[in-house]
This record gives C-alpha cells, structure tokens and sequence, in this order.
C-alpha cells in the first residue's frame, strides 16, 4: 500500500483556509496515541477519549449540517469501528482496543478538539448504524469506492490500500497476475468487501468459477483460519490486512498483488457538508504535519508483497455495503444499542468477573432496538469473536420469543460455560436477522477463568444444553433454472465439544423463499465434535426467474445451534 503523499491537494487547500480562523493544531506525536475506557450511557464498551486542550469543542466556521451540529451539542463525536479487522482495529489479550482506526480516531477528536467515543460493531452493521444516526463517522478500513444507493459520502483517503491473494506456504500455488487463473481454487473473501466483489464479478458472474467455491466470511481471520485448515485454497483481501496476517503466520505468503487500488477512508452520511469539511481539515492537518505517515508506519508493518511481479489490473471496483441500503422508503433497516449489563454491571473491559472453570453461567444484556425493523422470533444472538480461542465459552442463545418494535427494550440471554484452563476470555457477540446478518453494536461478556479449589473435573450437564456450530453454503453448485429440481448444501462442522445424536439434532425451515419439499430433515449421522457433514435440502425451483433466500436453523430440541442461509440465483430455461 502507499503512503498518502498526494492523495489530499484539495483537501489541504481547504484546511488553509479554514485553517486561518482556527486555533493552532496540537504537536503531534510519534508515540500511539492514547485511548482511555470511561463509563458511557451508549453501546458497550464505550471507549471515549478526551480532548488534549479543551472541553469544549472548538467553534470553526464553515459549512454544517444536523449531524455536525449534533456533534456540538453533545460535545461527542461517536465512531463506529469493526473491531475484528487487524490492522485496523483488533482487541489485544489484555482487551485493549488497539490498531491504526482506533488511533486515527482518538487523533481526529484531538483535532477537532472533542471527545470521542467508540462504539463496535460488524462490518455488517456500520452502513445502517449511520443510516438511523446511531454513530456520527465509521472507521473500519473502508474503500470510498463503496456504495450504498448515494446515502454514504467518505472523507479524502487516509491509507491507499490494493487486493493481494495470500496463500499457504505448502501449497502449490504458482504468482498470480492474472486474476482469471484463480477460477480454479477455493476462495475466500470477506462480506462487503472489494475482493468480495471482484471474485463475484470477474470469475463467478463470468461464469469462469462454480459459485460454491467462492466462501464468504463475516472477517477475514475466519477465512485465515479455514486455509490453515486446508478448506480454501486462496484467501482475497487488502495489502494492509495482508501484511499484518504474513506478519503473524509464518506459514502464509503472498501469490498475487495489485489486482485493484482501494482508497481507504472515513465514512459518513451523504449530505453532510459541515462534518465532511471538518474531518477532511483534521485529516489534512495530519497529512501536512507527519502524523498520519507515522500512524502508518506504526500500525501497518511491513511490506510482503514487494517482490511480486505487478498483476494485471481489474476494473474500478464498487462495493455494496451490507445490509444493503435501498431507495425504497419502505425499507427498514437494522439497528441495536447496548443500555445495561445485567449480570455484573461492567461498564468497560478492564476488570472481568472471576468465574470457576467449566462453572455453566448465564449473561444478560438489556439492549434497546434503535432501528426501523420489528425484530421477530426468527431474530437471535450469535457468536461473532474473541480475544483468544474458546472466548465463546459454548455459548448458544436462543431466539427471541416475541416481537420487539422499533424503540423498546428488551434482555437478551445467552448460556456460557466457563473455559476449562485458567485465563482472560473476552467474546463478543451480536443480534442476526433472519437473513443471517449480523447488526448493531457487539454485546461483550469478560471474564476470568480460575480453577476451584476441589473443584470437579466436569461439572457441565451429562446432556448437552449448550451446542455450536459453524456453517459454509456450498451449493447449488450452479444455478438452478425455473422449475428445476436442485439441493441446497451447507459445509456444517460440529464445534460444540460434544456428539450430535442422529435422533435429536435436526435442522429445519426458519424463513425465507418457501419452495423446498420438506421443512425438517434429520441430520444424516452422528457428528463427532471438531467433524463436518453435509447437510441437504431438496428444492424445486419456482417458476420466475429471479434472486431467492431461504434461512435454515440446526436445533437440538428447543436450542438453536446455528443458522444456515443461502441465496438462490434463478435462471430462465
């Protein structure tokens, strides 16, 4: 990736003249800028830091708008960041908030001389957190090339970025720079993202890939994790991420580079002229002053790719953020802000409960629904991830038992079983719609890990009652034409830690596109734990031609493991 040595002309032309009616910019500094947790009425855990001169935020003429004058007001400017996204924002073990978006965010409040407060989320969720006004900015190492029906504008680019393929060291995979020649593996992209779109686009829709090998993931570890494990071959995603993963992984190394240039900058509301005009000051301040290279430098390591002959380039490349927006008015959009830990009270990541190992606990969160949808029984809490493995502590909730409207309250529950080694366990979750998406802000549980005194070597129940899952759509392996006769197929592994019995576990019909001929199947066979089996639907394709989903949840009596959706491509015959 480039530094940006002249992505900003404009920009500091701007900040010039702005600039002369403006207080003098604080020095910057080499040293990580420093982001301290204080209690928050706002989505947990609410990192908030403070302005270095003032408390009051700094009056500067110009342009303005609501949201500007919003952040005025409430003497607060709320980012929303993916946390999951090293090098951008990550959570260390020690559950620090750490990465080159949580220090740009802490340096835009200190330039703009307001606090800031963080909030979590998917990537998922971001685009309609600012739809309905929950967060001001987002910063989550986004492309300004994306798209969301012209209700998104972004900031001049702070980082640009390009698309590498990483691949396995052991695995014989020649340099890539032709994108074409990736038709042939297993690959795997991040929802949303630039590399998402350029494999949809080049190799499936050009009917030169079979849909069900392109494998996408809610974060890019996952798909780390899934090559590591010999189920892809490839994995598509930015140099930045790229680096950080080669860093990291010794058993990794890049193939391919350059594919597609991404300009990575800060996300807002269109239509925003005040707050728009005053993050691109902020940032050309920084630009002009040294700071945003040394940030850079700091937090994106390394350069792995260098060495790789230059690809040939695919077009410009427009991301569609998801859930997607819609002109249509009558729309809704997702959305979910933390009020109230009810199990301990915690207002932050620095002080987790002790709990016994294996001791089976439960955590409730008091949350309100801040979107447009009523979220229905088919709505239900999932396990996004954590700061180190077994951070899901086996958790499986199960669904919300009545409608909650646009505007009310509710708790949201979910079952855990403490790790059986001592340590530090921080797992996030999130809500998930019945289209299997992930939004609003991430629900975190903390909590320390120490083995009893006499303790017993197993104190979970004999029966199960917590059970995991994890799921990969995999077919059909082409599109289906109208009244066609087809299987839907999902890659499902058993991750609970215990064995699914053939005679309890099923998966059955949850919502969506009703054209499959049973509702409820059986598994097909006693799954071990750390096991994946094939599970199957048999449909009949209807008879216009079009886009279908159809949501499926894996039960084990009256808890849900898991959820498997599938989108369907309907073709004319």
């Amino acid at each position: 990736m480039k530094l940006l040595s002249k992505a900003l002309p404009i920009l500091l032309s701007l900040s010039l003249l702005l600039g002369a009616c403006s207080p003098p910019t604080p020095a910057a500094s080499e040293a990580s800028p420093t982001v301290t947790l204080e209690p928050s009425s706002t989505p947990e855990p609410a990192q908030t830091s403070e302005p270095t001169d003032t408390e009051a935020p700094t009056e500067t003429p110009g342009p303005t708008d609501q949201v500007w004058q919003r952040v005025k007001t409430n003497n607060k400017l709320v980012v929303g960041i993916s946390l999951n996204s090293p090098p951008f924002s990550s959570l260390s073990p020690l559950f620090k908030m750490e990465g080159l978006d949580v220090a740009l965010a802490d340096e835009l409040g200190n330039r703009l001389n307001i606090p800031v407060e963080i909030q979590i989320f998917s990537p998922q969720g971001l685009t309609s957190a600012l739809l309905i006004n929950q967060i001001d900015i987002a910063l989550a190492g986004i492309p300004n090339s994306a798209a969301a029906g012209g209700q998104l504008s972004f900031s001049s680019p702070y980082l640009v970025d390009d698309t590498v393929v990483l691949a396995r060291k052991v695995t014989p995979i020649p340099t890539i720079t032709d994108f074409t020649k990736l038709s042939i593996y297993r690959i795997g992209v991040e929802r949303g993202s630039v590399s998402e779109k350029m494999a949809q686009t080049y190799l499936v829709d050009a009917g030169l890939m079979a849909k069900a090998k392109l494998l996408h993931y809610d974060f890019a570890d996952q798909a780390i994790q899934d090559m590591s494990a010999n189920r892809l071959d490839v994995v598509l995603l930015g140099r930045a991420a790229g680096d950080y993963y080669t860093l990291v992984n010794q058993d990794l190394h890049g193939v391919g580079t350059g594919f597609a240039e991404q300009d990575l900058s800060v996300a807002m509301r269109a239509n925003l002229p005040g707050l728009k005009a005053q993050i691109d000051r902020a940032l050309g301040s920084m630009q002009t002053d040294g700071t945003l290279d040394a940030l850079t430098r700091k937090y994106v390591r390394g350069s792995y790719f260098s060495d790789l002959p230059v690809a040939q380039p695919v077009g410009q490349i427009v991301v569609t953020p998801a859930p997607a927006a819609t002109s249509d008015p009558s729309a809704c959009l997702d959305g979910l802000k933390f009020l109230l830990d009810e199990t301990n009270g915690a207002i932050d990541m620095t002080n987790p409960p002790k709990v016994k190992t294996e001791k089976i606990f439960t955590q409730t969160w008091k949350v309100q629904n801040t979107g447009t949808c009523a979220w229905t029984p088919q709505y239900h809490l999932a396990f996004s991830y954590g700061n180190v493995a077994g951070a899901d502590m086996k958790g499986v909730p199960g669904r919300i038992a009545s409608n909650v409207n646009p505007g009310d309250t509710t708790d949201l529950t979910v079952e855990l079983v403490a790790p059986i080694s001592n340590g530090f366990y921080q797992g996030f979750w999130q809500l998930q719609n019945e289209r299997g998406q992930l939004f609003g802000q991430a629900l975190w549980i903390g909590a320390k890990a120490i083995k009893g005194k006499n303790q017993a070597a197993n104190t979970a129940p004999s029966i199960p009652t917590l059970k995991t899952c994890k799921t990969v759509n995999t077919g059909p392996a082409k599109d289906p034409r109208v009244r066609d006769n087809f299987d839907v197929t999902w890659e499902v592994t058993n991750t609970s830690g215990y064995t699914w019995k053939a005679d309890a576990v099923t998966y059955v019909y949850v919502s969506g596109d009703k054209f499959q001929k049973l509702d409820t199947y059986s598994i097909p066979e006693d799954q071990l734990t750390a096991t994946t089996n094939t599970f199957t639907v048999d449909m009949t394709a209807p008879v216009a031609p079009g886009q279908y989903n159809t949501v499926w949840n894996v039960i084990w009596g009256k808890t849900i493991l898991c959820t498997m959706a599938a989108t369907i491509n309907v073709v004319p015959r």
